[in-house]
C-alpha cells in the first residue's frame, strides 16, 4: 500500500520600500495611524510645496519633513541611495527628540482641529514653530 500525501504551504512576504523593515518612531506611526485624515486635510506648511506625498515612501515620512524641514534633504538623499538612514545618523536620544517633536506636532494638529482652526497648521509651522524645531534638532 502507498499512501501519497500532498503539502502545500503558502508564506505570505511583506517587503517594505527602500528596505525598510519597521519605524524608528512607532509612537509617532502609531498616533499617525489614527490621524491620518486629520494630517492629510491639514493645509501643508509652505516648505513643503515643492514636494507632495507621493514623494515621500510614506505619510510618517512626509510628516517627519513637513514637520522638520531640516530633515528633508536627508531623506531625499537616502531615497536616492545617497544618504544613510536616520536611525544611523541619531542617537536614541536624538531619535527620542525628534519623535517627541512629532507627537507634540501631531497634538498640535489635533487642538487646531479641536477649534476650527486646522487651516491654521501651516502658517503656524511656517513661522516660530518650524524655525524653533529647527534650532533644536538642527546637527
Amino acid at each position: 500500500m502507498i499512501y501519497l500525501s500532498r503539502n502545500l504551504e503558502q508564506k505570505l512576504v511583506l517587503s517594505s520600500p527602500k528596505g525598510m523593515s519597521r519605524s524608528i518612531f512607532p509612537h509617532v506611526q502609531a498616533m499617525l495611524g489614527s490621524r491620518r485624515a486629520l494630517v492629510e486635510e491639514a493645509p501643508e506648511p509652505d516648505h513643503m510645496a515643492y514636494y507632495t506625498q507621493d514623494d515621500f515612501v510614506d505619510l510618517l515620512d512626509w510628516f517627519y519633513c513637513a514637520m522638520l524641514p531640516c530633515k528633508i534633504d536627508q531623506c531625499l538623499a537616502w531615497y536616492a541611495g545617497k544618504g544613510p538612514r536616520a536611525k544611523d545618523l541619531y542617537s536614541e536620544w536624538e531619535l527620542a527628540a525628534q519623535s517627541n517633536v512629532l507627537l507634540s506636532c501631531l497634538s498640535l494638529y489635533e487642538a487646531l482641529e479641536r477649534s476650527n482652526q486646522l487651516h491654521k497648521v501651516g502658517l503656524v509651522m511656517d513661522s516660530i514653530g518650524a524655525e524653533m524645531i529647527d534650532l533644536l534638532l538642527s546637527r
